[in-house]
């Protein structure tokens, strides 16, 4: 079977290594790029109570040295285990995302008033920043990385993309919109037609626009762990 990875590059080798087991003939594709942004000295001079990191790009954003904190939410298997290897300390772990951090903040916090300190990308949604400023806490977003589309492997994505069956992996909204945009600009929407298409979660569809897809099939939760059980699942049948 054919598999689709549309991460950013670094990313979608290291995944392709977990997945070698597995026998799928993979095709690197790599829909966004990344480009990290300095974060300005004054961000490092709080104390922040609560950091949350959001992804392992929100992690490798951080001068780990120069910040000051007292807990840490991660999202995802992945940046939780990173961020142990890391050495950060009081870790608490979301499977989910915004949403399930303000269900664990909610129940660990209460009421409380912190300082929070939130590194993400440009293209981030405003839940977070709502909650907080609602609930009363100080909340920092700060962007510390860039997300741009880009088809950084065009010869890749034809070449997978005009054969019969196979599997596109889409991890994040923009990496939809990046997808949707190349499909149509290539004209390559009938082609989808026979393509399973698994997503890291249901937010993600309606940045794909009117594509029709053999398959649809929705990770149980938005986190590389669970998009590998998919896989997996795929081997059984």
């Amino acid at each position: 079977m054919n598999l689709l990875l549309t991460r950013p590059l670094n990313d979608s080798k290291k995944l392709k290594n977990k997945l070698k087991d597995l026998n799928f003939s993979t095709y690197l594709a790599p829909l966004i790029d990344i480009k990290f942004i300095e974060i300005k000295r004054k961000a490092y001079l709080t104390h922040y109570d609560l950091i949350i990191f959001t992804s392992r790009n929100s992690l490798k954003s951080i001068n780990q040295k120069k910040i000051s904190y007292k807990d840490v939410i991660t999202v995802g298997p992945g940046t939780y285990e990173t961020t142990i290897k890391l050495g950060y300390k009081n870790i608490i772990k979301s499977n989910g995302g915004s949403s399930d951090i303000i269900r664990l903040f909610s129940k660990i916090f209460k009421n409380k008033k912190l300082n929070i300190l939130h590194p993400t990308s440009n293209f981030a949604s405003n839940t977070l920043e709502n909650f907080f400023k609602e609930q009363g806490s100080d909340y920092k977003k700060v962007i510390s990385y860039k997300v741009s589309k880009k088809n950084v492997n065009p010869k890749q994505f034809k070449e997978f993309i005009k054969q019969g069956n196979g599997i596109v992996a889409i991890f994040s909204s923009k990496t939809a919109e990046s997808f949707f945009e190349l499909i149509q600009k290539e004209n390559y929407k009938e082609d989808c037609k026979n393509k399973t298409l698994v997503l890291l979660s249901d937010s993600i569809r309606p940045h794909l626009g009117d594509l029709i897809f053999k398959k649809i099939i929705i990770a149980d939760h938005p986190n590389e762990l669970c998009f590998v059980k998919v896989l997996l699942n795929f081997k059984k049948k």
